[in-house]
This record gives structure tokens, C-alpha cells and sequence, in this order.
């Protein structure tokens, strides 16, 4: 078996806590994309990223940005900088989607607040036009006085 590999190059860096992310690089080097080139690519809405033909997923927090996709020998490895945020084997067939869960969470957090706070906005709508119902005044009588009736 060959041992794990970057699939970045990693140019010296001074600080260690820039250290890569994958554990695979000397210590003194960090991930970062080599060219420009077919790497880079856009993170879909949907939170996904095209690649040969298949769809990966990325943290929803990544939706619309850029992003650096790297293959290896049987993964790829998706970055921001020097994070790695996605590791997905690669697909098997072509239009493949290789979906990793806890991308989106995000997704499900934010839905959930964005619902209830359009639930508490409706509310405060119908408490606007709803007319405040007055009933009867009720006079407060000691009990004593309806002891008095029997």
C-alpha cells in the first residue's frame, strides 16, 4: 500500500498552526492548490460541486463560493485554502450524487429559524387585525352573600 499523499503542493510556511489539514504534508508545509487552472470550481446552490460528471457535497455554508477540487488515486478532496472540507470516493458512474449528511445541517437550522420566525411574523399580523373581545364586567361578590340566598 502507498502512503497517503497531498494533493496539493505545499510550500514552506513559517507558521505551523497552518499545518495541513490531511496530516500528510511535512509539518513545515501547507495545502495549497497548484494552479488556478481546472481546480477551482464554483459550489452549486444545492451545495454540491460538479466533477467529472458527478456531484459532490460541501458544508451549505459554502454555497456560491469557490472552492479547490483535487483528485487522487481513489478520492477527492475538496478545499477551501488550507481546510479541507470534503473527502468523497469517487463515484463509480457517471451523474452520481456522493452526499456526506452533516453538509446539511446548516440546511435544516436555517430553515427551521426562518420558519418559525416567519410563524411569530404571521401571528403578529392576525393579533393586529384581530379586535380585542370585551366581555362583561362581572361584579366580585364575597361568598358570604350567596350564603345569604339559601
Amino acid at each position: 500500500m502507498r502512503p497517503a499523499t497531498c494533493a496539493f503542493t505545499a510550500p514552506p510556511v513559517s507558521d505551523p498552526s497552518t499545518a495541513c489539514p490531511r496530516r500528510v504534508c511535512a509539518p513545515s508545509r501547507t495545502c495549497r492548490p497548484t494552479s488556478l487552472g481546472p481546480g477551482a470550481s464554483t459550489v452549486a446552490r444545492d451545495c454540491f460541486v460538479s466533477y467529472a460528471g458527478s456531484w459532490y457535497s460541501v458544508p451549505a455554508e459554502y454555497a456560491g463560493r469557490e472552492v479547490w477540487v483535487r483528485q487522487t488515486e481513489d478520492r477527492l478532496v475538496i478545499c477551501d485554502q488550507d481546510r479541507v472540507l470534503a473527502e468523497h470516493l469517487l463515484a463509480e458512474h457517471p451523474y452520481e450524487r456522493k452526499v456526506i449528511r452533516t453538509h446539511f445541517e446548516a440546511l435544516s437550522l436555517r430553515r427551521n429559524q426562518r420558519l418559525q420566525w416567519e410563524a411569530e411574523q404571521a401571528f403578529a399580523q392576525v393579533a393586529k387585525r384581530m379586535p380585542v373581545l370585551v366581555g362583561p364586567e362581572v361584579e366580585k361578590r364575597p361568598l358570604s352573600v350567596y350564603e345569604g340566598l339559601t
